[in-house]
């Protein structure tokens, strides 16, 4: 199966979003597939090495997504050596589950990686079906080649099946469960008082040796960082398309040539009646067959479908409305299902349908054929898809001259840009971290900032922004990290001491009001003007009436005694609150759905499953033989 992937998926370089398994490759699936040259090692697990490749590469891609997620504040939040720890000891961990699989004869089989490829949306073509020259363009886009893909495919798969294992030989005992159904079905009444802060901070005074202070003490946190401002030539296939004008001979003979774009596919209407059963129990599928066949049987006798599916149905969208199931195309619903319905005549009532959700009695309401739009009423369409089409073939060859012009002139971008009927613009100023526009995008910063733009001063390759836009940059000019002048940012300082004043004098008053609260004084008596009460609820954890931080805070705390209210000093928000607990209750057993508890027990035994993976790793860890090395510490 692989190899009929490798020897059919050829086709031209296109743009690609994302990589088909993105959390387990960003941490796990890279593996050592590099050969070569001998390279650096940061650590060897029992004697196997992670090389500094593989490392930089997990470790860089780890970075790019967390200066993506936090901007100019990644410099702030994120500690740079912690970071490479934590890359060097996921490595280490993905190293000792491979050598635990290799020892236990867990192998992957091509077909199972073909599978999981050819049933990935991202490699799908409009009609939903694998696309061999998506394929390749998605891993191009991405930096990896065929072979590699499939092999960090394949070690991402054992390392699942690895889990799976582990997980599956969890349990969660009734004891357990009962447990947690009863912190579930637990209700509190919860009280709080919610303090306005604006008067505190209107009457907050700040004084110019206050901020003078504050700002020697944080210079850290006003340094401006290093930006450049680079030229680019932009390649905008919706642009391409805007310009294409074709006449309306033309424009009809497209029509013709494409009718099937324009034809709007066979409907139908029908009702069901779901009557679901537990899986993989043979007792409770049976029970419900032999209710669905009874319900069958009454409607051959000429009951009302509707009015079975509002009494019996279990479907919750689509029972109270007597199980219609409006409108909708073929492919719609769940293959059984789907297969069912387009096989039957108008008003015919299925015999019991087995799915994946139960069984299920379906009635066919209606039949709305086919239809293809005249052209008159198509025309809009058709210029769009006309447009897009052409536009399609034109930005593949523009993009290849842009990148050819680009990649022979090194020095200039007047070349590319003429190339393509464009011109060179100016950016703005923009960080590694952080750009506006188009270079919010980090493949674009980081091209900028890259080897060959940034250090030779050269132009970059095609950078794909999205599967419509495409630019070539150089640097314009460099702009060095400096310290932000007291002036530019005393604004933000005085706004910053105020509320650290406000907040402090709020807590006091908070806490001055507590301590009045806890002696058992009246919650009427103790209130200010810049307090507001809200009286106690019954809330509980699936919907809560409060904010949710005072919920969390309200089912920490600790449960009521003696008839006394809990009273604690809570922050919401960076506001300081006063939060009461009344009352505990657990509602009744008929409240919480079997389904529900079924999710519970489900929930813990993943929870379980997780701490058992975890505790057979780090025994791996405790009889390998790690020998870490510095290097991971400033390998780049």
């Amino acid at each position: 199966m692989l190899e009929f992937i490798r020897e059919k998926a050829k086709g031209i370089i296109a743009w690609a979003i994302v990589i088909l398994i993105a959390v387990p490759f960003a941490l796990w699936g890279i593996n050592n597939y590099f050969t070569g040259p001998k390279t650096i090692v940061v650590a060897e697990v029992n004697g196997e090495p992670i090389n500094a490749i593989e490392f930089v590469r997990v470790y860089q891609r780890q970075k790019q997504q967390l200066q993506q997620q936090l901007g100019e504040r990644y410099d702030q939040l994120v500690d740079d050596k912690k970071l490479r720890r934590e890359i060097l000891d996921r490595l280490i961990e993905q190293k000792l589950i491979q050598q635990w699989a290799a020892d236990h004869h867990m192998a992957i089989s091509d077909a199972q990686v073909a599978m999981v490829i050819q049933s990935a949306p991202i490699f799908a073509d409009k009609d939903g079906k694998f696309s061999k020259e998506k394929y390749e363009q998605v891993l191009r886009a991405n930096g990896l080649t065929i072979p590699e893909f499939e092999r960090l495919q394949k070690l991402s798969l054992l390392e699942q099946q690895y889990r799976a294992l582990t997980q599956a030989s969890t349990l969660a005992w009734p004891a357990e469960v009962n447990q947690l159904v009863d912190l579930q079905r637990q209700q509190r009444k919860v009280g709080w008082i919610q303090l306005d802060m604006t008067p505190f901070i209107n009457v907050a005074q700040v004084t110019d040796k206050q901020v003078q202070a504050y700002y020697d003490q944080h210079k850290d946190a006003f340094v401006e960082p290093e930006k450049v401002v680079v030229d680019y030539v932009l390649l905008d296939k919706h642009k391409l398309a805007a310009a294409i004008k074709p006449d309306e001979a033309t424009l009809k003979q497209f029509y013709e040539d494409n009718r099937d774009l324009f034809t709007e596919p066979e409907q139908r209407r029908a009702r069901h009646i779901l009557i679901p059963f537990k899986a993989g129990d043979k007792k409770s599928e049976q029970a419900a067959l032999k209710q669905a066949q009874a319900l069958e049987a009454k409607l051959k006798q000429g009951a009302d479908f509707a009015e079975l599916a509002k009494k019996h149905s279990k479907d919750p969208g689509s029972a109270s409305v007597g199980g219609d199931l409006g409108w909708f195309e073929q492919g719609t619903m769940v293959p059984e299902f789907d297969k069912k319905v387009f096989a039957m005549k108008k008003g015919e009532i299925s015999e019991p349908v087995k799915t994946q959700f139960g069984w299920h009695i379906i009635q066919l309401e209606d039949i709305r054929p086919a239809q293809t739009q005249p052209f008159d009423k198509a025309r809009d369409r058709a210029l769009a898809f006309y447009r897009e089409q052409q536009a399609d073939k034109q930005y593949y060859d523009l993009l290849e001259k842009l990148n050819t012009q680009a990649y022979e002139q090194p020095d200039t971008l007047e070349p590319a840009a003429q190339a393509i009927g464009a011109r060179v613009q100016t950016s703005k100023p923009f960080s590694r971290a952080h750009g506006d526009g188009l270079f919010a995008n980090p493949k674009a910063r980081e091209a900028a900032f890259g080897e060959e733009v940034y250090k030779q001063r050269l132009n970059s390759q095609v950078i794909e922004l999205n599967p419509n836009q495409a630019l070539v940059l150089r640097i314009n000019r460099v702009i060095p990290q400096h310290q932000l002048p007291l002036e530019k940012v005393r604004d933000r300082i005085v706004e910053t001491l105020k509320r650290q004043q406000a907040h402090e004098k709020a807590v006091a008053a908070l806490r001055q009001a507590l301590a009045q609260l806890k002696a058992g004084k009246p919650v009427e008596q103790v209130l200010t003007p810049s307090m507001q009460w809200h009286a106690p609820v019954w809330v509980d954890r699936m919907l809560p009436k409060l904010p949710p931080v005072v919920v969390q805070a309200a089912f920490k705390a600790p449960k009521p005694h003696d008839g006394k209210p809990v009273w604690q000093l809570i922050d919401v928000n960076g506001m300081p609150a006063l939060m009461v607990v009344e009352g505990v209750r657990l509602t009744d057993d008929n409240k919480l759905p079997k389904l529900l508890r079924d999710q519970l027990k489900a929930a813990l035994a993943g929870i379980l499953g997780d701490a058992e993976v975890r505790a057979r790793i780090e025994a791996l860890k405790q009889h390998a033989d790690i020998e870490i090395h510095k290097d991971y510490e400033t390998v780049k």
